[in-house]
């Protein structure tokens, strides 16, 4: 049977452990040991995950979107398309409607900035310059987020669940530069 490293009384064959004072100090600055060891681990892999992402933005802002052609030569890669869409939050309708308090309404320009930010992505992945001759369009809509609501409940603000969405749809042309 083994013996306490600290004391010499046998180690529990159920718990592998000791239960004099030291070896019980020596299990808590293994504990802590450990948790510093993961905790610097986890701190490194921010700081890489942080340069990346730094990395990232700065090479999808270097990529041209427009609404039109470019006047340098270029190739065509590929025709592109995203769509995104932002909702209301829940609740935002009974918040304004009995608190006064307006949140979370459908907001255009947070979809189109991450359609915008889907084309680019999808240029960078296909080597291209810039996307050209970008369409994009909306649509408001409602939508329930409740199943089985009736159709009538649905159209209640803030109690049929029904949260007005705004949808960005965009296509456009990925290039690459040529000299």
């Amino acid at each position: 049977m083994a013996k306490c490293a600290f004391c010499g009384n046998e180690i529990s064959m159920f718990s592998g452990k000791c239960s004099c004072s030291q070896s019980q100090q020596s299990a808590k600055q293994d504990d802590l040991d450990r948790s510093a060891a993961e905790e610097a681990q986890r701190t490194l892999e921010l700081e890489v995950y942080e340069r990346e992402m730094a990395e990232l933005t700065r090479s999808l802002a270097k990529i041209v979107l427009s609404t039109g052609t470019l006047h340098r030569p270029f190739e065509v890669l590929e025709i592109v398309f995203a769509m995104d869409s932002h909702e209301q939050g829940f609740l935002a309708n009974m918040l304004e409607r009995y608190v006064g308090i307006r949140r979370d309404v459908a907001n255009p320009s947070k979809a189109f900035d991450k359609v915008k930010l889907q084309l680019r992505h999808q240029c960078r992945e296909l080597g291209g310059d810039a996307v050209i001759n970008c369409q994009f369009e909306h649509r408001v809509a409602a939508a329930s987020t409740i199943p089985g609501l009736s159709a009538f409940s649905q159209t209640i603000p803030g109690i049929g669940g029904a949260k007005p969405r705004v949808e960005i749809f965009a296509y456009g042309t990925i290039v690459r530069f040529v000299a």
